[in-house]
């Protein structure tokens, strides 16, 4: 609050309060500073709201002309702040909100190439209700987790894991950021449960791969045809978090080539090749711009991605920790009354957003999902998801 409200706080003392990881992401100079720019003109701010517990907090703060901000904190085990997010206390929202789900996916269009779908499920099925290109393979980014959680889901199903089983938080397989995972030390345990919740809610990358590991590559793969991915080859094998960010930067980024243009064999020879590289070689901060976000990622169509709901849905009537996990983080909240439940996963990169939300009112069943992909340029990611939305919840006067 002292920073926030005019205090100095200079380089040094960033990098002695804030752990290595965050540092990476947020550089003090260009992805620091420029955040508290933007709220600084409003000071000074006190607290009106706060809450949490040693490791995590939330505040609610205000200006003298009632602007107010949310703050989200999370502390490392050396007490050094691994996450920091300062936003708008208001949601945000589209200026010229689109009418119809056909106006959503045409000015999702304009931003870059868009397959999509808007459908209800229907005795297990989709029926569509409003498509572009649906059954194209379009790129995923995090949205591919969901793909992990369903053979989680299975894993727990058959009795091989249970939610209370401790995963071990190991070196080799910690990722870069999202996520806060990352910062834990060597040897900290985290439970299956709470790992499935931060790689869904806050998409949390360390989780993922710890996840994939548990229960094995091989099974992920499998349950990409289990629950209807029509190309499964794309993804196999199946990159972790650590792997698709080190072909994207640094040392195994020459390798990409030949990751596209190799065969299954290949592919597997070149993650062992890079299984050494560790989050500190990659540099992420410098991923600015948008690298092959239209070929080097995780793949499925928007069909596929609707195929997935009714997959997961029955997965829930024997292992209904999956719809809470699915269910804590909506993306953007819709208007009281609009929604029983809603479910979401996001993801994006440098000139890639994709959305996926399942929603459900009154015992009818729908999916709003598809990625929008712009090889040249960066987008407007906010702009982007808040345009899925508005399909999410065009929705509902179905």
């Amino acid at each position: 609050m002292s920073v926030l409200n005019g205090g100095e706080l200079t380089e040094a003392e960033y990098d002695s309060r804030f752990s290595e990881g965050f540092r990476q992401q947020v550089p003090f100079a260009t992805g620091f500073e420029p955040v508290l720019d933007q709220f600084r003109p409003e000071a000074p701010f006190t607290v009106v709201e706060r809450s949490g517990d040693r490791r995590r907090g939330e505040a609610t703060i205000e200006a003298a002309d009632g602007t107010r901000a949310r703050v989200l904190a999370e502390l490392d085990e050396t007490n050094r702040l691994s996450g920091l997010v300062i936003q708008p206390a208001d949601q945000p929202s589209l200026d010229d909100p689109p009418e119809t789900i056909s106006e959503s996916f045409s000015r999702l269009a304009e931003m870059g190439n868009l397959r999509a779908i808007a459908a209800e499920v229907v005795d297990g099925e989709c029926r569509a209700i409003e498509a572009l290109a649906a059954g194209e393979p379009t790129p995923l980014g995090s949205v591919f987790k969901l793909y992990v959680l369903a053979a989680l889901g299975e894993s727990v199903r058959d009795g091989d894991v249970a939610w209370d089983d401790e995963l071990v938080i190991r070196d080799e397989l910690k990722s870069v950021p999202s996520g806060a995972l990352q910062d834990r030390p060597h040897g900290e345990t985290v439970t299956v449960l709470e790992a499935a919740e931060l790689m869904i809610s806050v998409s949390d990358n360390t989780a993922t791969d710890h996840i994939i590991d548990l229960i094995a590559r091989r099974r992920v793969e499998s349950a990409l045809t289990e629950y209807g991915n029509t190309t499964p080859e794309l993804n196999t094998p199946l990159m972790n978090t650590r792997e698709f960010t080190a072909l994207k930067v640094g040392p195994a980024s020459g390798l990409s080539t030949q990751w596209l243009e190799g065969d299954e064999e290949t592919r597997r020879s070149i993650l062992k090749q890079i299984s050494d590289i560790t989050p500190g070689d990659l540099p992420i901060q410098e991923w600015v711009e948008p690298i092959q976000p239209d070929q080097l990622e995780w793949f499925a169509s928007p069909n596929d991605l609707c195929a997935l709901a009714p997959g997961l849905l029955e997965l829930t009537d024997s292992v209904p920790e999956i719809g809470d996990i699915l269910a804590m983080n909506p993306g953007i909240p819709a208007e009281p009354g609009t929604w029983d439940t809603v479910w979401f996963k996001g993801g994006s990169e440098p000139g890639l957003a994709a959305a996926w939300f399942v929603t459900s009112r009154e015992g009818r069943t729908f999916v709003a999902t598809g990625s929008v992909v712009n090889p040249g340029e960066t987008l407007d990611t906010e702009e982007a998801i808040l345009l899925f939305v508005a399909a999410r919840d065009l929705l509902s006067t179905r």
